[in-house]
């Protein structure tokens, strides 16, 4: 999937294009989707709008850019919830949680390493570092996400939501009027993709917080698993071959899932987004063109894999939370069992 990645650069400034001129009905751009039916009216005399706007209308950018803020907002909480379990002890400077989130706060990513370390390869520290550094990553990567959706449809990554869901609603309004008048002004290609990305961010977002809501379980699952001082050194064996697989899997993570692969997963989009729009002006002065309409078709087989590359990070990003939840899982059990005999052992 990597390989299949353009380093384009930023896009700056997008904001959507969503009139262009379809006047040709060509078989290789007749997909039912993408159809510029006119609205009708059903017997009550309500609107009907075409399936494909109708879907746009579900899920819209500012819907996608709204659930991203209810899941990052929940994993805020879930790593207060996390702090207030903490319990103190002798580990120097990194004793006191709130040093913590106050870098969590921060962003000194520095000092949140430095402290989830002096926990993380103690198997007599505290697992509770280590999930909330598990959680603000998870965090991080969805605000880097949010940051480039309101870049690429509005021009502005610091857009407050509240903005992005007025412009959101002038632009349907916009569009249900062209639609209602048989105005060919009405770009069905790009708000039908629109829709398929804007869904994927949002199941993304909400799938993101059911993990990290796990996560954030683990300190209340305990097996009430027991050892006695002699099993030592295999509890603690155990201990380092978790820690190494975390390790492992998060080294592999960040080279083949990196936010900085989303990103460019995304601009990618947006460039294929806009070369397919391109085509289709271009097609529209010149329709009798063969060469132009078969290209329409690798085109829009670019615009499906670069989706596809897109929904490849996300599920990727899932599948190691996933993985990571467990073996934090096995690891607490591990130190539960090290706390039932660490009292004797030092002795």
């Amino acid at each position: 999937m990597i390989n299949q990645l353009e380093d384009d650069g930023a896009v700056i400034g997008y904001k959507p294009t969503l009139e262009y001129n379809k006047k040709s009905n060509n078989n290789n751009t007749s997909e039912k989707e993408e159809q510029s039916s006119s609205s009708d009216a059903d017997y009550s005399g309500n609107i009907i709008y075409s399936q494909t706007l109708t879907n746009f209308k579900n899920n819209l950018p500012s819907t996608a850019l709204s659930n991203l803020d209810f899941a990052i907002e929940s994993m805020k909480s879930l790593i207060d919830t996390l702090s207030h379990s903490f319990e103190k002890g002798n580990w120097g400077e990194y004793s006191n949680i709130s040093s913590l989130i106050n870098a969590v706060d921060n962003n000194n990513k520095e000092y949140i390493n430095a402290f989830i370390n002096a926990h993380k390869y103690n198997i007599g520290g505290s697992i509770i570092p280590e999930l909330i550094g598990d959680i603000y990553n998870s965090k991080e990567r969805l605000e880097a996400l949010q940051a480039i959706l309101k870049e690429l449809y509005y021009g502005d990554e610091n857009l407050p939501t509240e903005k992005a869901i007025e412009y959101d609603n002038s632009h349907v309004h916009r569009l249900e009027k062209y639609e209602q008048s048989d105005s060919s002004k009405i770009n069905y290609l790009a708000i039908m993709y629109d829709a398929r990305l804007n869904r994927s961010v949002s199941i993304h977002a909400f799938d993101t917080n059911d993990k990290a809501i796990s996560l954030s379980d683990i300190i209340y699952s305990n097996d009430n698993s027991k050892g006695n001082t002699s099993q030592y050194s295999l509890v603690k064996k155990l201990y380092d071959e978790v820690n190494d697989e975390i390790d492992y899997r998060n080294a592999s993570y960040d080279n083949q899932q990196s936010i900085e692969i989303m990103k460019k997963t995304l601009y990618n989009y947006y460039n294929k987004r806009q070369e397919i729009i391109d085509l289709y002006d271009l097609f529209n002065d010149n329709p009798e063109s063969v060469f132009i309409g078969n290209k329409i078709g690798e085109y829009k087989t670019a615009m499906n894999d670069a989706v596809k590359s897109i929904n490849s990070t996300f599920i990727g990003h899932q599948f190691h939370l996933g993985e990571i939840s467990n073996l934090e899982e096995e690891k607490y059990h591990l130190m539960n069992i090290y706390a039932s005999f660490s009292g004797n052992l030092l002795k």
